[in-house]
């Protein structure tokens, strides 16, 4: 039988991964989204754009960039 500090330690572990998962998936924009904060961009700066917040998501998720 788990005593409670284990059954914790999961709720806790499960809870902080779903919110880095909440946290990551806000940064998944369209690119009329990124152009409607952004406004008017060059091809270069969208990739760029697009680029930083794949590579902020990946840092979140504890991914390799």
């Amino acid at each position: 039988m788990r005593d409670y500090a284990d059954a914790y330690e999961e709720a806790y572990s499960n809870g902080v991964e779903d919110e880095r998962q909440r946290c990551a998936n806000k940064l998944v924009l369209t690119k009329s989204e990124i152009r409607l904060m952004c406004g008017e961009m060059t091809a270069q700066e969208m990739r760029t754009v697009q680029a930083v917040l794949t590579a902020m998501r990946a840092k979140i998720l504890g991914e390799e960039i």
